[in-house]
């Protein structure tokens, strides 16, 4: 059941991550993303089907720099713990001074 819902969550953040680019890359101009209409979405090169089966429209916001490096180094699986971690099974110490993690940010 775990393998199953795994697959599910990694289908859903795709997707997520993939229509949170869409509609900003295909028309930067557009502000106005929480009304975007479904004739709209299909303008854009969604299918209808999908269009039905997806009804929700969510729009983000920009992160700025703080709440990039907080990202970075903060949660339990942050990508600064998981790379430290990789090196540390070939028995090397990775540090990240914090003008690098800036520069990442």
């Amino acid at each position: 059941m775990k393998k199953i819902f795994n697959k599910i969550l990694f289908l859903f953040l795709m997707l997520f991550s993939l229509f949170s680019f869409v509609f900003a890359e295909v028309n930067p101009s557009y502000t106005n993303y929480e009304n975007l209409s479904d004739t709209e979405k299909s303008k854009y090169g969604l299918i209808p089907e999908f269009v039905g089966r997806v009804p929700i429209n969510v729009t983000l916001e920009g992160l700025d720099k703080k709440a990039l490096i907080k990202i970075l180094k903060e949660p339990k699986n942050a990508l600064i713990k998981q790379y430290q971690k990789l090196f540390e099974l070939d028995d090397v110490k990775l540090s990240f001074e914090p003008d690098a993690i800036e520069k990442i940010a």
